[in-house]
């Protein structure tokens, strides 16, 4: 109820200059989400909407999402932290790909503005990966951002299927899940093709020495990456050495995170890293 006044306010255009709104820790739930759903469907200002930890669950997640359907201006969209399981992404998927099918055919008619949805913090599976995957090149979006959720490998394997020909999605954000080198691994050959992705974080997996070599493979044919995230996957000296390698010829700059792995009590494998820092100056290690 407390966020109706606010919901009328910017649904009838009181606030003609606001473009961002940040209604993140509020106990919105399903009622609430009736209120944003006002907003989306009578705001044209606002860009920005901040929804994280509004206890949104499911149901008000697809209030919000069909209420996208009727919105030209929002572009990013912060649901995390929202109790938000496969279901949820479901909805949301299913919004977005309809209103970017709509798009493709009249984008004068129909303008599809929403770059990225930023879904950390949730209880989403792979299942829920694989809904979000589908509509990336449907509707060119920036971002994929699931940290610190309950995807597995499999839903790695799908996303594989869109990202190789994906030329939209700068950032992939898969940290904090329950990813293994398996996972890694499916992602590999789209990861070496896709020449767009630029910044792809994967700290705090199970990654290990063989997703090491993985990311060694990805840095010697992938050149648009700028920023790779690896902390705190149990990566040894075997899987350190190999992107050591892989960094000390590239000729294109990036900022590679290994700390947090358990390759800094190996000499073999802190001397590659020293002198790799020395020979190729464009190239950034943190450890």
């Amino acid at each position: 109820a407390a966020c109706a006044p606010i919901a009328v306010a910017l649904g009838n255009g009181a606030f003609r200059t606001v473009s961002t709104v940040y209604l993140s820790n509020n106990t919105l739930g399903t009622e609430g989400a009736k209120h944003v759903a006002l907003i989306l469907e009578k705001n044209l200002t606002i860009t920005d909407l901040d929804l994280s930890g509004c206890s949104l669950g499911d149901v008000g997640t697809r209030i919000v999402c069909n209420a996208l359907l009727e919105n030209e201006g929002v572009e990013r969209i912060d649901l995390g932290d929202n109790d938000i399981t496969d279901l949820g992404v479901a909805s949301l998927a299913s919004a977005l790909g309809k209103k970017g099918k709509k798009s493709m055919l009249n984008p004068l008619l129909n303008p599809l503005t929403v770059k990225s949805v930023c879904l950390t913090t949730n209880g989403i599976t792979s299942d829920g990966l694989a809904a979000y995957a589908g509509i990336i090149n449907v509707c060119n979006l920036v971002a994929i951002e699931m940290s610190t959720c309950r995807v597995t490998d499999e839903g790695c394997k799908v996303l594989a299927t869109y990202l190789w020909r994906n030329t939209s999605v700068k950032l992939l954000d898969l940290s904090s899940n329950l990813l293994t080198a398996d996972g890694l691994w499916g992602m590999v050959e789209s990861l070496c093709r896709n020449k767009h992705l630029e910044i792809l974080r994967l700290n705090d997996n199970r990654l290990l020495d063989s997703g090491g070599r993985g990311i060694a493979t990805v840095l010697s044919k992938n050149y648009s990456l700028k920023e790779i995230n690896l902390a705190g996957n149990g990566i040894g000296p075997n899987g350190v050495i190999p992107v050591t390698k892989a960094l000390s010829v590239r000729n294109v700059g990036v900022e590679v995170w290994l700390n947090g792995n358990q390759f800094l009590t190996d000499y073999r494998a802190k001397t590659s890293v020293e002198l790799l820092m020395k020979r190729n100056p464009i190239v950034t290690v943190y450890t």
